[in-house]
């Protein structure tokens, strides 16, 4: 233990040790979320605080604890006064960090939970809409084939057979039963014909199924990130999740150009955005300056119960060594 240390007594360097522990975690976290899950800048950044703070409240109480000459108080008291004002900016802005951090886990957390789940969602709903857009394309198909070959059976215009042949991708090779009145399309043929026409239709607007896949197991695994909260990993899910949206609209408009995603109403809360969620939070965000200003407390507590000491004209003048001392 050092000298100053000893002087401030045990107590205020166990407050001190407590309140740097939850002042880095907060800090790492903050980061974390303001990063989008970037943990070596947040750790780096994070260990940095710490050590800058802890020197900063030494220096202090050995300032305020040091025995100095009344010559050289207001020297002493300079030195004091600037190590506070850095304590005081580095204050400022770890404490916005620390503040994000308690309202997400504290405040906001159910809502970020359910806006990231809704996220999740939205893909789901992009991907069943899509897929009914689809459907609709085969309906549709369905419908104008056997709409064209009753059309020829009541007709018998060749013109009806013709257009029937080109929508179904024949090239005039469908073929037709009875005579007279009885003519019609070769049911046989024109169901084969219809069914093959549907499996063009799915390979030029069905999505990759390894593509799919992975999607559905990413979703999967996102959604329990926000069910079971992982600390980690929810910031940069919850950002990923609007790449991951976006090219899956572009897959789906690459092989459907008109098709016209559901909409979605963006929820307000980010994790980034951490003025916008203390604003947000109200007198939350005064309760979590109040404790953070309990935590630095805590960190200042050794330079707090420090006494000061300004050596008495007495002692400046009182000999040193042996010098003055007679038996």
């Amino acid at each position: 233990m050092s000298k100053t240390e000893q002087q401030v007594g045990l107590m205020p360097v166990i407050f001190q040790s407590i309140g740097l522990l939850v002042f880095g975690y907060l800090s790492f976290m903050g980061l974390n979320y303001i990063t989008n899950g970037n943990i070596m800048l947040s750790g780096i950044v994070s260990v940095a605080g710490i050590i800058i703070l802890y020197v900063l409240s030494y220096l202090l109480a050995y300032r305020k604890s040091k025995k100095t000459n009344r010559s050289d108080e207001q020297q002493n008291k300079t030195a004091e006064v600037l190590l506070l004002s850095v304590y005081g900016i580095l204050f400022i802005g770890f404490s916005i960090i620390n503040i994000h951090s308690l309202i997400i886990d504290f405040v906001q957390k159910s809502q970020l939970q359910q806006a990231g789940l809704a996220k999740v969602q939205y893909v789901r709903d992009i991907e069943l809409a899509y897929e009914k857009a689809v459907q609709d394309k085969e309906n549709a198909l369905n419908t104008a084939a056997n709409t064209l070959k009753e059309n020829y059976y009541s007709s018998k215009d060749q013109s009806v057979l013709n257009e029937l042949n080109q929508l179904l991708g024949t090239r005039g090779t469908l073929g037709t039963t009875g005579k007279g009145r009885d003519k019609k399309v070769n049911q046989d043929e024109f169901d084969k014909a219809l069914e093959a026409k549907k499996k063009t239709l799915n390979e030029q607007y069905v999505l990759d199924r390894t593509y799919l896949n992975t999607t559905d197991n990413y979703l999967r695994s996102a959604e329990q990130i926000f069910k079971d909260w992982k600390l980690f990993k929810t910031a940069y899910t919850y950002q990923e999740l609007d790449v991951k949206t976006a090219d899956y609209v572009q897959k789906t408009k690459e092989k459907m150009s008109e098709f016209t995603p559901p909409a979605f109403t963006v929820s307000s809360l980010s994790f980034t955005d951490y003025m916008g969620n203390i604003s947000a939070a109200g007198l939350s965000s005064l309760l979590c300056l109040l404790f953070c200003l309990v935590i630095h407390f805590c960190i200042m507590a050794p330079y707090a119960t420090s006494a000061r000491h300004v050596k008495s004209l007495r002692e400046v003048r009182r000999p040193t060594g042996g010098r003055g001392l007679r038996s």
